[in-house]
């Protein structure tokens, strides 16, 4: 028997449905805005790494590492939160933004286990407009 140091991983992504209240007064050409709301998120694609002295390794090559069934139990649906804030300058007609935002769920992703999942996002952007 050969034992070595090892590390498992779980790549889960999902597919998120967000229903956001927001505010978003102007001053000039500063417009500030803050948003949030509930979530709804479907996973839709879930990878398990394992690496062993480091080095990834198939699932296939591994005999004796048991840590759970991937589809099995892993929780398909997941219930949360979103909430930001940013700020908008419109100049010459595009409106530049930038915000940060919090993305949090509040169920388990894996069956019996208190993990879930929670997200923070810096964004820059640009309202093109019509």
């Amino acid at each position: 028997t050969v034992t070595a140091p090892f590390e498992v991983e779980r790549r889960l992504n999902y597919f998120e449905l967000p229903l956001l209240a927001a505010c978003k007064p102007h001053f000039g050409n500063f417009s500030p805005f803050i948003y949030a709301g509930p979530v709804a998120g479907f996973n839709c694609f879930a990878e398990t790494v394992v690496r062993v002295d480091g080095k990834n390794v198939r699932e296939t090559d591994i005999k004796y590492l048991t840590y759970g069934d991937q589809k099995g139990d892993l929780v398909v649906f997941d219930a949360g939160y979103m909430a930001g804030a940013g700020v908008g300058y419109t100049i010459a007609g595009y409106e530049l933004t930038l915000d940060a935002r919090l993305n949090g769920g509040l169920l388990p992703v894996i069956k019996d286990k208190s993990i879930t999942t929670s997200t923070i996002s810096v964004m820059l952007g640009v309202l093109i407009p019509r």
